[in-house]
């Protein structure tokens, strides 16, 4: 299908269809494309950031951060740039986002774990925890309920432990380990337990 008569919005949509099929070398090109013909198209730096995300952090940081000078409302666009500035240890800049998507949402529960996260790789460990607690108190997680509320117990186990918080620590694995076995999920039952010792 030529490109010469589609508009911005077109190829930005045929993209996200191409990225949904793994063509994500396809889905960058019309994204790329689509900031061509509309340099303020904060969905296109967006979705090209999207497509990005696990082969070129830089790059999808850089997209993220033009989205958000278009668009700073987009809840998001902060999370996902966290997100890269997470796995590129860029940790108070995570922490940044993170507070903003919180900001933006109080509700949004995956903000503070990944708040948590960054705050115990900066050796905040209180704020660390705080985050990881609040994290688990909501009562509904948008995917795989029992495995994130076991995570953010082993985090925070991890955490109490690098205060010299031995028996917080075992308390919080033993309660991963728990909501591991009560859904089931033996392997990671198993897994926890090591967290243990």
């Amino acid at each position: 299908m030529s490109t010469d008569y589609l508009t911005a919005e077109e190829l930005v949509t045929r993209g996200l269809d191409k990225s949904q099929k793994g063509d994500n070398q396809g889905a960058i090109d019309d994204f790329t494309q689509a900031i061509e013909l509309d340099p303020n198209s904060a969905i296109a730096f967006k979705s090209r950031g999207d497509a990005k995300y696990c082969d070129d952090t830089d790059g999808a940081i850089e997209d993220y951060s033009k989205s958000i000078e278009l668009d700073p409302s987009h809840i998001t666009v902060y999370y996902n740039r966290g997100l890269c500035f997470n796995s590129s240890f860029q940790c108070q800049s995570a922490l940044e986002d993170f507070s903003k998507v919180i900001e933006l949402d109080p509700n949004y529960s995956d903000a503070y774990h990944h708040r948590g996260l960054a705050h115990f790789e900066l050796g905040n460990y209180q704020e660390a925890i705080d985050d990881f607690t609040k994290a688990m108190s909501f009562s509904s997680y948008k995917t795989l309920s029992y495995y994130y509320k076991a995570l953010n117990y082993i985090y925070r186990g991890s955490v109490r432990l690098s205060m010299g918080d031995k028996q917080g620590a075992i308390e919080d694995s033993q309660k991963a380990a728990d909501i591991c076995l009560s859904d089931n999920r033996m392997e990671a039952y198993q897994v926890t337990l090591g967290h243990l010792y």
